[in-house]
């Protein structure tokens, strides 16, 4: 049986497109605890040839290699490993509120993918449409509901008294959205707008707790 020594211990393998998306958070845990691991990238076409391989438990990524286990979904994984290097909070209610915070995403990524990576000749002949609904209806609900989280739990952190999975997520996926370099012109004004203190723990997080990811993990040149 392995131990959380062995686990902490063992050398990583994470695999994923050589873009943010659905590994973001996960690279972003590992920089946090200054974890080295293996980020193996894949191209749309290279993940084709291995998609089948019978390594990839739902032929989905991202998956995490660690101690002879390979760990699939983001959510998680972002779980396990929040787990493993004690980012879950000091209670269960306070584990509740971090993956109750996961989970909100989800209601929002759909929306998101159509912009970034959109699939058919209709999503891409709509596109205009989703951005505008995206950011003056879907997006305002959801900041000022974790924005409302942020201000009622009266500390410098988003769940409790200390930096939790909530901080990595809700810094990476929202710098993601709204900051990257791509479009911050156009949405941080949304973000700022509709949750202006988030945005300030978001500008904190990313570069106290967070910067080795910002700086050596965080991919850039992908918009998404």
């Amino acid at each position: 049986m392995h131990s959380q020594t062995d686990e902490k211990s063992s050398t990583l393998r994470l695999h994923y497109f050589g873009i943010n998306g659905r590994a973001a958070s996960i690279r972003a845990i590992l920089h946090s605890q200054n974890v080295q691991f293996n980020d193996v990238k894949y191209t749309f076409e290279s993940w084709a040839n291995v998609k089948k391989s019978g390594d990839f438990e739902f032929e989905q990524m991202p998956m995490l290699e660690v101690g002879g286990k390979k760990l699939s979904q983001s959510f998680a994984i972002c779980l396990y490993l929040s787990r493993l290097y004690n980012l879950l909070g000091s209670s269960l209610y306070e584990e509740y509120l971090i993956n109750s915070l996961l989970c909100s995403f989800d209601d929002i990524y759909p929306s998101l993918v159509e912009i970034m990576l959109p699939k058919n000749e209709e999503q891409k002949a709509n596109i205009a449409t989703t951005i505008n609904n995206f950011l003056t209806i879907i997006a305002p609900f959801f900041l000022k509901i974790w924005e409302a989280r942020y201000n009622s739990n009266g500390t410098n952190y988003m769940v409790g008294k200390g930096f939790t999975l909530a901080d990595i997520f809700i810094t990476v996926n929202l710098y993601l959205i709204f900051k990257h370099p791509s479009r911050i012109a156009t949405w941080e004004s949304v973000l700022n707008e509709n949750a202006p203190n988030l945005s300030k723990l978001v500008e904190r997080i990313s570069k106290k707790e967070l910067a080795s990811y910002f700086k050596n993990g965080f991919i850039s040149e992908s918009g998404f």
